[in-house]
């Protein structure tokens, strides 16, 4: 079984990164963990532009060092103000993502918040969290809504792959209290070749009838081999294209978690779990939780 013993919460103190840093207090909180961190990355080239604007190295070096020192310690205060849980303070050195994606490899989880403080705002998660997403080694929980309780309803897409078995098993580890919905999204992998062939309708319907069971078979065995309860998970398997019925179906469950593997295989045509978690990454309404 999949566990959380740590994680490490990336902040720029924007309020996309508050909301990461309180939603990370409250899993520490809710799971018990053993080590909760919060960290801000100053990358050299900033302190170099203001050692040499005050024209005083070590001074300016150890000045910036001090006033994130301090706004660590504020955000942290009032992080522990709400949910009780006092996280540690940990500053980086480095480029922010590179820097914060291998300081979260000894931790189970990573944390950022959708958006950050360097605009970008026309695309939808940042130019910031989209890297560090790509760049870490474990699991990275994009954050996009303000969190009040933990996590309730939970819909994991699933394509087959090994990547998508691993997001399934990590479900329990960050929402073990949640409804878990399970869906897959297909396309026939001739489907279009038969569309484009002008096979006919009630031949087309009577194919993706016959990959719909095959879906169907494929999630019992996932469920299995995820060690989960097949009688406790809602399982959905319909066709469409997978970006954008995955959004459909995140809204009708109202789910407030969306998860999804980094990775994707090609059995199903385009339903590539790894340019999905893009997509999903950039338009989902709640947060989106990526798994190696």
């Amino acid at each position: 079984m999949t566990s959380i013993h740590s994680l490490l919460v990336g902040t720029d103190f924007s309020d996309d990164a508050r909301r990461a840093v309180l939603r990370g207090a409250r899993l520490a909180a809710e799971l018990g963990l053993e080590r909760a961190r919060v960290a801000h990355a100053l990358e050299r080239s900033v302190l170099r532009t203001l050692s040499e604007k005050m024209a005083r190295q070590p001074a300016a070096d150890e000045e910036v060092y001090q006033k994130v020192a301090e706004a660590l310690d504020g955000l942290i205060a009032r992080v522990r103000e709400e949910t009780g849980f006092s996280m540690e303070p940990t500053i980086l050195e480095g480029r922010a993502t590179d820097a914060i994606a291998k300081a979260a490899a000894t931790d189970d989880l990573l944390v950022v918040g959708a958006r950050g403080s360097g605009g970008a705002r026309d695309f939808a998660i940042g130019s910031t969290a989209q890297r560090v997403v790509y760049r870490a080694e474990v699991p990275v929980l994009v954050v996009r809504t303000e969190p009040t309780e933990g996590y309730r309803n939970v819909l994991a897409a699933t394509d087959f792959s090994d990547s998508a078995l691993r997001a399934l098993k990590f479900v329990p580890a960050v929402a073990p209290q949640a409804a878990l919905h399970l869906a897959n999204v297909y396309q026939g992998p001739y489907e279009a070749n038969m569309i484009h062939a002008g096979v006919s309708d009630a031949l087309i319907n009577e194919y993706r009838d016959k990959v719909g069971q095959d879906s169907r078979m494929m999630m019992t065995q996932l469920l299995h081999d995820a060690g989960l309860d097949k009688d406790s998970v809602s399982c959905i398997s319909e066709p469409g294209y997978p970006p954008r019925k995955l959004l459909e179906i995140a809204k009708d469950r109202k789910a407030d978690l969306l998860v999804v593997g980094k990775q994707g295989r090609s059995a199903f045509g385009d339903a590539l779990l790894g340019a999905v978690a893009w997509h999903l990454l950039a338009e989902a309404p709640c947060d989106v939780l990526v798994v190696q």
